[in-house]
């Protein structure tokens, strides 16, 4: 059983820059320059998220979505808590997703999401 905390990620490879773009729900979109072509987009996301949490690349690892756009994350040297207080930090002012009143697919009617 693997340990550590876990982060849902959906990669786009081959991209202007290597950057967060927000969150759909509880991903992580990343945009990454690398092309998907003999496992150098998910070492790129490797190297890319350890950079920006300021970790070790060995401590994180691809738990799932080796040939997929969805990948899975184990980061070994940081509990769920941890992680979700650095990528806050990381994230503000990113776009996150609107939440639709569950009856009539429309935003609330205050505005918030």
């Amino acid at each position: 059983m693997t340990t550590g905390a876990r982060l849902k990620v959906r990669l786009t490879p081959r991209s202007s820059k290597d950057r967060l773009t927000g969150w759909d729900g509880e991903v992580l979109k990343v945009n990454l320059t690398a092309p998907p072509i003999d496992g150098q987009a998910n070492r790129s996301l490797l190297k890319f998220l350890a950079k920006i949490l300021n970790l070790r690349f060995s401590d994180l690892s691809l738990d799932q979505g080796a040939a997929s756009r969805q990948k899975t994350i184990v980061i070994e040297s940081l509990s769920e808590p941890e992680l979700k207080d650095k990528l806050e930090l990381l994230t503000q002012g990113l776009p996150k997703p609107l939440l639709l009143d569950v009856q009539d697919n429309q935003p609330p009617k205050n505005g918030r999401s």
